[in-house]
């Protein structure tokens, strides 16, 4: 299954946002970071699950360009991954 684009996934921030008071925050990230747990927990729970009529969870890796530059299959069938050494295992 592939993995959404950031940009797909904007909506369930925005909604994560709106439900913790940090619309009008100038930094929303430092703003939820000092949310309720219960607000954010609320929120949270309040988003598409894997048993939702969806069956795409709203809080899911995606692909952003950076962290995850594209989805992990094509990474790997194009050997474009960081190889770890495994010593030990």
């Amino acid at each position: 299954m592939p993995l959404p684009h950031v940009l797909d996934q904007q909506v369930y921030f925005d909604q994560l946002v709106t439900a913790t008071n940090c619309t009008d925050a100038l930094d929303r990230f430092q703003c939820l970071r000092h949310a309720p747990f219960s607000a954010l927990q609320s929120a949270v729970d309040a988003s598409p699950g894997m048993f939702s009529y969806r069956m795409k969870p709203a809080w899911f890796p995606m692909v952003d360009g950076a962290l995850i530059p594209r989805n992990p299959m094509q990474l790997v069938e194009s050997r474009k991954i960081a190889k770890v050494s495994c010593i030990g295992f």
